[in-house]
């Protein structure tokens, strides 16, 4: 669990980017996947919400996920969707 309430990842040039996230106390979980659609997607257990940031404009889109159910992963699935 990431108690620093950032995401991170690394660039294709292999530097690290990291950003804030809009809520303190989010608690993003380690588990992140990269899409097809330039975003990487994590979630952030403490809230109910899956994310995603856009590598190229680091926008910050948010999901509430129903019933406090503390998402801890996600993956890309055999049908490329998220």
């Amino acid at each position: 669990m990431n108690t620093a309430n950032k995401i991170a990842y690394v660039t294709p040039a292999g530097t690290w980017a990291s950003f804030v996230l809009p809520q303190s106390n989010s608690h993003p979980f380690t588990t992140a996947c990269v899409a097809s659609d330039n975003g990487t997607y994590f979630t952030e257990m403490a809230v109910n919400k899956i994310a995603r940031i856009d590598r190229t404009t680091h926008v910050i889109q948010q999901w509430t996920v129903c019933c406090n159910t503390t998402p801890k992963g996600i993956a890309i699935g055999l049908d490329s969707n998220v």
